[in-house]
């Protein structure tokens, strides 16, 4: 397997789709081609404001990080990029040159689907269904559910729960609910660009936990995949979380681990 092949591809399906779905939310937001890849400006800066898939079409120069460094400060942004460990090693040394540090790691956990072989879920104690965009009242059920996930079980703030609804209506979106004991308990997103699915914003309410609810989420966002057409399958999580654990369990290993560099704010 080429590595560096496999990391340009699901790096571009990345960036490309992160400007996507950024460009289509309902607030104020930002998207600049750059390079290789995208510059994105969420309208929040709750994590997706950044650089994205830099360094793939040859050596990254100064200009262009003080292009990208202007980018997000006249939108009162924090300059941030990320970073591949197989992009053109110029991009890590001109970043540094120009005062970029280390903020944080993300692990690219990576598995191929086989096109004849489907995914099915054989947890009966788990219902998943998908998510019409066009039922409003079950995009936000959903919404606010997986908010609540990741607010352990707490009522997620309306920007938090706008944001998610962002999310789930990006046109190359697709969503499934977890159901248990006829109670919506957890959700997750899948976006489909190039030949990959990236499979994110994953969660389950505190109660509902240990009962298969993200293996049954993972399994349904695989087979939606599979019958797209998709190669690759994807899912980013920080080191050290469960969502390792629960995606390796599925046939999921880890492809490489990308950095994220921030320029801090002038003092």
């Amino acid at each position: 397997m080429d590595y560096v092949v496999m990391a340009r591809e699901l790096e571009l399906a990345e960036a490309a789709g992160v400007a996507e779905c950024v460009a289509a939310m309902e607030v104020q937001t930002r998207t600049e081609p750059m390079g290789s890849g995208w510059l994105v400006d969420d309208g929040r800066d709750n994590g997706m404001s950044q650089a994205y898939g830099l360094g793939f079409d040859g050596a990254v120069t100064d200009e262009e990080i003080e292009q990208v460094t202007a980018f997000f400060r006249s939108g009162q942004r924090l300059p941030r990029v990320g970073v591949c460990p197989y992009a053109d090693p110029s991009l890590f040394k001109v970043l540094r040159r120009q005062g970029y540090g280390l903020e944080r790691f993300r692990n690219v956990l990576v598995r191929e689907i086989a096109p004849d072989a489907p995914i099915r879920d054989h947890n009966k104690g788990v219902e998943v269904r998908e998510v019409p965009k066009e039922d409003a009242q079950a995009v936000m059920a959903v919404s606010r559910v997986i908010a609540g996930g990741f607010g352990e079980g707490k009522i997620p703030p309306d920007e938090q729960l706008w944001g998610m609804r962002g999310l789930i209506l990006q046109p190359s979106a697709r969503t499934f609910e977890a159901w248990v004991d006829g109670e919506r308990v957890g959700g997750g997103v899948m976006a489909f660009a190039g030949n990959r699915i990236a499979l994110f914003a994953a969660s389950t309410m505190p109660d509902a936990r240990r009962r298969g609810v993200q293996t049954a989420l993972i399994k349904a966002r695989l087979e939606a995949g599979r019958q797209m057409g998709a190669r690759w399958a994807t899912i980013q999580a920080e080191p050290g979380v469960a969502t390792r654990r629960n995606s390796q369990r599925l046939g999921f290993w880890l492809a490489y681990t990308n950095a994220t560099c921030v320029l801090p704010a002038a003092e």
